[in-house]
This record gives C-alpha cells, structure tokens and sequence, in this order.
C-alpha cells in the first residue's frame, strides 16, 4: 500500500525519551494508537507529569503492586483509571466523562439518569 493509499488509518505508534514538558504530555489529547514514553524517578512525578495535562479522560497505572497501583489511579486527575489494562474499558452501567478539558459531563447509564431527572426537595412541617 501506498503512503497515501491508508485514508484515515494511523499506524501504531511508540514515542520514546518524551520529555516531561513536551507538548503530548500537557497540551495534546491523542485519540489513536500513539503512546509517549516519559521517564520518571518516583511515584509522585509521575502523578505530576500525568496531571500537568489540561486533559484528564482516562488513565492507566501498572504496577504488580496493588496498594501502590490504586494510591497512584487515585492521585491522577482523569474521568477514569484502569489498572494493569487499558483505558478503554468500560462496563455497560459506567459512567463515562472525563475532567478538566476532556468532555462535557457523563454519559451511561447511571449518568443519563441524573442528566434527564431534576431533584426536588420537599418540606413538610406544621402539616400533621
């Protein structure tokens, strides 16, 4: 196949030695198969690179360390976190938003529910 001959297809792609201050670690929200590689020292600075993003969708943490894995997904400033897979996961009953830039709201089920509902709160004294 041609270069130009793939239309909308985008191969899969590894950015390697990112540094920490380029543009797709703050200011980009990639939706294909790209993946920047930043190095990082120690937990903490990889919670600040990842939340020194304007975008916060989704977010993935590995490690065969759970208690350190779920201290880390709590930290990251995104909609979602998966552990040990990838962000697209996603059960049917889940909501789905993300924070910062990425998105508007939610969306499933639950979400919907509460986006086309208004709660209403009434008081009854001195009645009975």
């Amino acid at each position: 196949m041609e270069a130009g001959e793939k239309g909308a297809f985008y191969d899969p792609t590894v950015i390697v030695d990112v540094p920490k201050t380029a543009a797709v670690a703050s200011d980009m929200e990639i939706f294909g198969p790209v993946v920047p590689v930043i190095g990082f020292s120690t937990d903490e600075e990889a919670i600040e690179i990842a939340n020194s993003s304007k975008f916060g969708l989704s977010s993935c943490v590995f490690s065969r360390d759970a208690k350190r894995a779920m201290k880390v997904a709590k930290a990251m400033e995104a909609g979602g976190a998966v552990i040990n897979g990838a962000s697209f996961f996603r059960a049917f009953e889940q909501p789905f938003g993300g924070w910062k830039q990425s998105g508007i709201g939610n969306e499933g089920v639950s979400a919907t529910f509460n986006e086309m509902t208004k709660i209403k709160t009434i008081v009854l004294k001195n009645i009975l």
